[in-house]
């Protein structure tokens, strides 16, 4: 049997190691004390590899700053990401369906951190005046698919360059009858009918 190395007293990641533990599946585990004031039971090994550092407070503290505002709440490109990323992961988010619903995500660069979204969009040319929009109506909203363009475009006759602008995303009518799955038909018949855009891509217009 190998020789038992003391970890008392020392520290990993937000543990400090207190005491010897039971021996759990064959494995020494020691008692620690978390920064945060809990005390758990951990093994040896998950501690020296850093598998486990802490109660589950340091993970916490982590989502957390990856979330963080940053001061930017009110901001229109905060608003364009929380937006973005609401319509592909909240499942309660009337736009679920034709994003998230349909296998679309926010790059993970994105998704954890709005500052790396706004990084990005001062270096891709945002300013206020234009909307995010993905190249490949089908692909995900991550940098190498997404562009921006202005929110207002002069209207023109041909199906597939009637732009309009949803949820800060502008997309031609006819896609956003594929991605509604509402008759390209029946959006053009809402629009003249003067159906606000926040709801010309609900299935039932009450």
């Amino acid at each position: 049997m190998p020789r038992l190395i003391d970890l008392t007293g020392k520290k990993f990641g937000n543990f400090t190691v207190v005491s010897l533990s039971s021996n759990r599946n064959r494995r020494v585990h020691w008692r620690c004390l978390c920064a945060c004031g809990k005390g758990k039971d951990v093994s040896g090994s998950a501690l020296r590899s850093g598998n486990t550092k802490s109660c589950g407070c340091l993970k916490a503290e982590l989502i957390s700053k990856a979330h963080t505002k940053h001061g930017m709440a009110g901001t229109r490109l905060y608003i364009i990401w929380k937006h973005m990323t609401q319509r592909c992961e909240n499942q309660n988010v009337e736009r679920y369906k034709s994003y998230g619903g349909r296998g679309i995500a926010v790059c993970k660069e994105w998704r954890e951190n709005p500052v790396n979204f706004i990084n990005w969009a001062m270096e891709n040319g945002y300013n206020d005046t234009l909307s995010i929009d993905r190249i490949d109506v089908n692909g995900d909203y991550e940098p190498k698919n997404c562009r921006w363009i202005p929110v207002k475009k002069q209207a023109q006759n041909r199906r597939g360059n009637v732009n309009i602008t949803i949820n800060n995303e502008s997309r031609c009518l006819s896609e956003w009858a594929c991605i509604s799955g509402i008759p390209y038909e029946t959006l053009r018949s809402r629009i003249k009918s003067g159906v606000p855009l926040e709801k010309l891509l609900l299935k039932e217009i009450v």
